[in-house]
């Protein structure tokens, strides 16, 4: 189950994407480091709406490599 809180998700171990092995989960600092920006930007871009974030069993966040790849398409390749 996916819960809406704060601009994140939170995802529990009952979900199916909990489990799906196919995603590519970015920590803050890794989803930083291919955005070429610091991990304080991606949580200000999380909680402005600009990103969407997963919290996986616990408080870190987390997110997709699609949706890092769509806000690059969104920025024209340029943040």
């Amino acid at each position: 189950m996916i819960k809406k809180r704060n601009g994140v998700n939170d995802v529990d171990d009952s979900s199916p994407t909990f489990f799906d092995k196919t995603i590519a989960w970015y920590t803050s600092e890794e989803a930083a480091e291919y955005l070429r920006t610091t991990p304080k930007q991606i949580r200000n871009w999380v909680y402005e709406g600009k990103i969407r974030a997963y919290r996986l069993l616990g408080r870190r966040l987390r997110f997709k490599k699609k949706d890092l790849d769509s806000l690059l398409v969104l920025q024209g390749g340029f943040l």
